[in-house]
């Protein structure tokens, strides 16, 4: 090969290594540029930076009503588990206070004075309010709270006050059912005595007189309309039922047909005595929540009923 090819032919090579050097260039300028990192490209114009006023308003507003919504309900469930709890500790207070009332009732003694009939010692009194009268005071000779009266047999003696025991609303307040004793008071009183309600009721105000608390849910009723002393009236209730009744004993010789014709307890009569039975019904009117006296809420009371029998034997 002569010089001058040569020559020729180192500078198309040196044209073309400079040439393909360029393109090198460029092609890895082009790849450099179309991998680089998306944080190098300029923020789109379309991206959002936080909530608009439209949606935090619409935010607000489904989070109220969910709020509400669930306040309603655990205010549903709250009031439905007080009102449960209201009727469980309601039924537990009346069947507590009407229990013990019928086993005094079943524990009364008797008494018998010369020439007049054997008299139990239980007596239903009437309070008067003007034009209403409510029997709502129970009085059972028992022998105070120690009780004892019923396993003597047949007294010959009149009782006594301290022996009384005496169911009623308080008079200072009537959502409260209370038992009374006197227990130094020693007067004697003859449950088949004209004054006899009159005698309780003086008792009852004695500021001697033990009280204690049975049942402090009584519903009251509003007789402001009927007397000017007292609005509010304990919703309780007492009825004494004989067998055979004091009308059908009256005029009665023992002993004869009509004697026999008699209803007495059991069939049980001979010629000089009859088993008698003297029934004392309870109603009883109790709030599942305590209430204010003279509370204006809706009724709610609920009435619970009861009853208790003493047997015993009768000679007229």
């Amino acid at each position: 090969m002569d010089g001058g090819r040569w020559t020729d032919f180192q500078t198309r090579g040196r044209e073309d290594t400079v040439t393909r050097g360029v393109h090198r260039l460029t092609v890895s300028t082009c790849l450099h540029v179309s991998v680089s990192p998306a944080h190098h490209r300029p923020p789109s114009t379309t991206q959002r930076r936080g909530f608009t006023f439209v949606e935090l308003l619409m935010s607000l507003t489904l989070t109220s009503i969910l709020s509400v919504v669930l306040g309603g309900i655990i205010l549903a469930a709250h009031e439905g588990w007080e009102h449960s709890n209201g009727l469980s500790e309601a039924s537990q207070q009346a069947r507590i206070s009407q229990d013990r009332i019928a086993y005094m009732v079943s524990q009364a003694g008797q008494y018998k004075l010369t020439g007049q009939p054997t008299t139990l010692g239980i007596a239903v009194v009437e309070s008067t309010y003007l034009f209403v009268r409510a029997p709502e005071i129970l009085v059972i000779w028992r022998g105070g709270r120690m009780g004892g009266m019923s396993a003597l047999g047949v007294q010959t003696r009149l009782p006594t006050v301290n022996e009384l025991v005496i169911y009623t609303p308080d008079p200072s307040d009537p959502t409260h059912l209370i038992e009374v004793v006197d227990p130094a008071n020693t007067n004697s009183l003859d449950f088949r005595a004209a004054n006899f309600s009159t005698s309780i009721q003086t008792i009852l105000k004695s500021p001697a007189c033990q009280k204690t608390l049975l049942c402090d849910r009584v519903h009251t009723s509003d007789l402001s309309m009927f007397s000017f002393s007292q609005t509010a009236v304990g919703n309780i209730r007492f009825e004494k039922l004989d067998s055979p009744t004091d009308s059908e004993l009256t005029g009665i010789v023992a002993g004869t047909p009509a004697w026999f014709n008699l209803v007495w307890a059991q069939g049980i009569v001979s010629s000089s005595t009859g088993m008698r039975q003297t029934t004392i019904r309870m109603e009883f009117q109790i709030e599942p929540r305590p209430l204010p006296l003279n509370s204006n809420a809706a009724v709610s009371a609920i009435p619970f009923f009861s009853s208790a029998s003493n047997r015993y034997v009768y000679q007229p």
